[in-house]
């Protein structure tokens, strides 16, 4: 993955924005944390949530961050725990569930869902 060409367009957005793509790829981590077929694409959508997290740190407002901190030590225990998670089934329906919350979260904490009128 060129991490960097996705920060560059990642930050062309407001923030946002960019926490209803944090959303999004959190949804898809729910998704594939549920699906034999498409665990694979499972840390690399952990760490990609981890970095839309990290560039977002001097964009939001400082209480909305203050929700991401753990959020992000979560997504990196999963990370770095993927190992022992992809072989074991009831792991997997947690990282899901977790995934679907925090997506939630994100999409909530964006605003993007507030009627306008």
């Amino acid at each position: 993955m060129d991490w960097q060409h996705l920060r560059e367009r990642y930050m062309r957005d407001e923030w946002p924005i960019r926490l209803g793509n944090l959303a999004s790829t959190l949804g898809r981590v729910s998704t594939a944390a549920s699906n034999p077929k498409t665990l694979s694409t499972v840390p690399p959508s952990l760490r990609e949530c981890m970095l839309f997290i990290e560039w977002n740190l001097h964009a939001m407002p400082h209480d909305i961050l203050a929700e991401f901190a753990p959020m992000q030590s979560e997504l990196g225990l999963w990370w770095k725990g993927w190992a022992t998670a992809e072989q074991s089934p009831a792991l997997r329906t947690l990282l899901s569930r977790r995934a679907r919350d925090m997506s939630d979260r994100a999409l909530e904490l964006s605003s993007l869902l507030k009627s306008n009128g």
